[in-house]
């Protein structure tokens, strides 16, 4: 009995030390790298979502829209109305005296004096002697500057100063057509300015320069005119005012009587065929054609058609303002002549004295009535938020005050495409007034939220 007692713990400490076999060390060893394998991917997958949540916050902080701030101050919008207008002069047209080279002598829009000489049409046989005197012209231009550089004459060089007061809007105006590649219109004041030249140089030669070889050019150039006095026929002017060398087909046919019995059907016809050609000044000419108008009147008539308009829109009593911004012209306090109803469309005519002779060579141009204005806080349409009720008298704008922003109500009394007059409603929390502050976006602010914090 205590032998086999004794035995016991010596049995159980063999079992204890017993060697484990090579499958069962497979297993654990397994088991082991398992568990190692599980916690890499688990710190793995933690570390890859942390990243990614803070690459999502970056993305969506950088794509976020920046609040776009706007200071509210006093502005006007305008109720306007575009359309062509058909010009309108009292024209009287002036035709070629003879067939030949038509040379002229003056500038569209210029003021002429009655019997003045307009121009001079060249027989062929004197377009030689023609050729021949512009070579003399230019031959007596040249030796004149070399003595006025030499000797400094005063009366010429006053000359000179005024004329290029003259030349100098004009050269202007040449470089921002020459910058839009506007090709016609630049044509047009190239040969105005080369007209002022020539006519400035036809007066330096009033000029007495005391100088032996100039008195020999001067020689030959009265020669010269005498040969082509038989060889040319002058234009002159049967009356005073304003001469333009680019008649169309309404030229003289249209005054500012005759014009209130048209139809809205035949002006609009007019205002469509009409294409403005311009002729150079110098040019072949047939007999009797049509080759300048004069106008006789100080007024010019802005005749527009328009559909869906109402005369109710145009008091007699008012006088209206009138942008041409193609031309670069605004007239303002133009006269309304007539606002009729016909068909549908409105006929609106309206009277100025004011830039003439700049649109001489226009007959249709495109035109902008200013018909009344509202006055008051002006902000960018974009910064009101509507119910989307189709109410647009009321709306909301986000509001910054104190580094926060407050959604405030505002009652919109006149609005265009792109700006609003605004006002606050009585009782408002914070009264939008000059100099407040506004989210020019508000889709990138929230009510409540903290500016610049």
């Amino acid at each position: 009995m205590r032998k086999a007692e004794s035995e016991t713990p010596q049995r159980r400490k063999r079992k204890v030390k017993r060697p484990v076999s090579p499958q069962q060390r497979l297993e654990q060893q397994e088991k082991r790298n398992a568990r190692k394998r599980l916690l890499t991917m688990s710190s793995f997958v933690l570390v890859t979502l942390v990243l990614t949540l803070a690459m999502i916050q970056m993305i969506i902080r950088s794509t976020a829209p920046n609040p776009k701030l706007f200071i509210v101050q006093r502005g006007t919008i305008f109720n306007e109305i575009y359309g062509d207008a058909l010009i309108v002069r009292d024209e009287r047209i002036l035709s070629a005296p003879a067939a030949g080279m038509f040379q002229a002598a003056a500038n569209d829009g210029e003021k002429v004096r009655k019997d003045a000489v307009l121009g001079r049409v060249l027989a062929p046989a004197g377009e030689d002697i023609w050729d021949e005197l512009a070579t003399i012209n230019l031959e007596l231009s040249t030796k004149q500057l070399e003595l006025i550089a030499e000797g400094g004459m005063a009366a010429a060089e006053t000359e000179f100063t005024s004329t290029d007061a003259k030349l100098l809007p004009l050269v202007n105006q040449l470089r921002m057509l020459d910058a839009k590649a506007d090709l016609i219109s630049g044509e047009r004041l190239a040969d105005r300015i080369q007209v002022m030249i020539d006519a400035r140089n036809a007066r330096l030669l009033d000029i007495d320069f005391d100088d032996a070889a100039l008195e020999v050019l001067f020689e030959r150039k009265a020669k010269a005119e005498e040969k082509l006095a038989s060889a040319a026929k002058d234009l002159q002017s049967p009356e005073s005012g304003i001469i333009s060398y680019n008649p169309d087909a309404l030229a003289g046919t249209l005054n500012g009587e005759n014009i209130l019995t048209k139809s809205a059907a035949a002006l609009e016809q007019m205002t469509g065929q009409q294409n403005f050609q311009h002729f150079s000044p110098s040019r072949e000419v047939r007999k009797g054609e049509h080759i300048a108008f004069l106008v006789r009147d100080i007024y010019q008539h802005f005749v527009f058609v328009l559909p869906g308009q109402k005369a109710v829109d145009f008091p007699l009593d008012r006088r209206y303002a009138l942008d041409l911004a193609d031309e670069g012209i605004s007239i303002d306090n133009c006269e309304l002549i007539q606002a009729k109803e016909e068909d549908g469309k409105l006929i609106v005519i309206l009277r100025t004295e004011s830039e003439l002779e700049p649109l001489i060579t226009q007959r249709v141009v495109r035109g902008r009535i200013l018909l009344e204005s509202d006055r008051g806080l002006k902000i960018p349409r974009e910064a009101l938020v509507f119910d989307g009720s189709g109410n647009y008298a009321k709306g909301t704008v986000m509001l910054l005050r104190s580094g926060y922003i407050y959604e405030e109500s505002v009652e919109v009394q006149r609005m265009d495409e792109n700006y609003a007059i605004i006002s606050s409603p009585i009782g408002a929390t914070y009264e939008l007034r000059e100099g407040s502050i506004i989210v020019q976006n508000p889709n990138a602010v929230k009510a409540g939220e903290q500016i610049g914090g």
